[in-house]
């Protein structure tokens, strides 16, 4: 094993070299390069160490990969009775992945290339058919100026396992994150969040499409189902994506959500089940102003809220609410919140809404209610505002508001 290596080196990293510049359009560079089986024993693996790769236009002079090192699997069977380089591992090593979409929906991963040989004395000894992949400690950076979009992971860990040399296959993923952030339009959705996933993506090359057949994830303490189908486009995209929590606590929820309730939550009592999920589906397409649909759920089931400071709580919360977006536009967001009932003390609300627009509301309500302001409040922990009183209310509400 000390030894074999040595029969191989110029003859691997020469086939290697030459594969990398037929179908990769961008700069690649690294700095030294070494064949052994110990590296990532017991496979015998070209590692290249201080790997960088530059993005494609208009990202030409910006790293798109920046890595201590990406190791290559040689298949020993292929390169000792075929004389071929055949790569079915890959591993990579502390990378910096930084991925860039401009505003006008060009992207910095487009960067392979295929190239058909015109004879076959022009074919390569060297082909990618991959049944491994392994990320350690990635810093994965996305940014998408078309949709305000941007995703961050640090400490993201990947293992994927398939038969990826099919044009179809399915890829098992483990993959863990250890500080996620997420924003989307100037507003932080996610803040330093742990996930953990196990994934099955069934992959279609020919058609770059990804199907998540089975997909569990853990958000700090909530589990989430994901599943949909995402697939690229010449110009843009096509998704149709959903992502549901079923029958979760109300606290491992919250644990999940903005930043901004991270405080409030430690202050507060949270009890009781809850069901929230969204969906999006349809085609983006920056050049054409072309989005897709979006939908929201959130359903609680005697919830009880209490900050640690209140007398009483909110209790017997209930209530089931929807939020769509059509085509992204949410000026003209539909909402409609049905069954709405709490009890506070002596004091109860019932509720029901629904509207559609933001800068010009169509809507329609009904309510009945009765309980005091200062236990209200007091329960919620509104530090941003002081009610007292008693609220008596009841009446319906139909009409435009502008």
């Amino acid at each position: 094993m000390f030894l074999f290596p040595l029969l191989f080196p110029e003859f691997i990293e020469k086939e290697v070299k030459a594969y990398a510049n037929q179908h990769i359009d961008g700069k690649l560079d690294f700095e030294s390069s070494s064949l052994s089986f110990f590296n990532h024993f017991p496979s015998l693996t070209l590692s290249l160490e201080r790997f960088k790769l530059n993005g494609s236009a208009p990202f030409q002079d910006q790293n798109l990969v920046r890595a201590e090192e990406i190791a290559f699997g040689v298949d020993l069977y292929k390169l000792v009775f075929e004389s071929t380089v055949e790569i079915d591992e890959i591993y990579v090593e502390n990378p910096e992945i930084n991925i860039k979409v401009d505003t006008q929906g060009r992207a910095n991963y487009n960067v392979y290339k295929s190239a058909e040989p015109t004879s076959k004395s022009d074919s390569s000894s060297t082909a990618i058919r991959l049944e491994h992949i392994e990320i350690n400690n990635a810093k994965l950076d996305y940014a998408d100026q078309s949709l305000n979009f941007l995703f961050n992971a640090a400490g993201f860990n990947y293992l994927g396992v398939g038969n990826l040399n099919q044009a179809v296959f399915d890829l098992q993923t483990t993959a863990s994150i250890q500080a996620l952030d997420l924003a989307y339009g100037g507003k932080q959705y996610l803040k330093d969040k742990k996930v953990q996933a196990e994934l099955i993506t069934k992959i279609n090359t020919n058609s770059l499409a990804f199907t998540f057949e089975k997909n569990d994830l853990i958000i700090n303490k909530l589990a989430v189902r994901f599943n949909g189908l995402f697939e690229f486009l010449n110009d843009g995209y096509f998704m149709d994506i959903s992502a549901r929590a079923s029958d979760c606590n109300l606290d491992d929820l919250f644990s999940a959500l903005p930043p901004e309730y991270t405080q409030w939550q430690s202050q507060t009592t949270l009890q009781g089940k809850a069901d929230v999920g969204f969906s999006i589906k349809g085609k983006y397409a920056a050049a054409t102003n072309t989005n897709p649909n979006f939908n929201f759920l959130f359903n609680v089931r005697n919830g009880l809220v209490k900050s640690k400071s209140a007398p009483m709580p909110i209790e017997n919360l209930n209530f089931k609410l929807l939020v769509s977006a059509p085509q992204l536009n949410f000026s003209q967001t539909n909402v409609s919140l049905k069954d709405f009932n709490f009890k506070l003390g002596n004091g109860f609300a019932k509720a029901n809404y629904v509207s559609t627009g933001i800068d010009r509301i169509l809507m329609k309500s009904d309510v009945q209610a009765r309980f005091d302001l200062k236990d209200f409040s007091d329960a919620l922990n509104l530090d941003f505002v002081k009610l007292r009183g008693l609220l008596k209310a009841e009446g319906t509400i139909a009409g435009v508001y502008e």
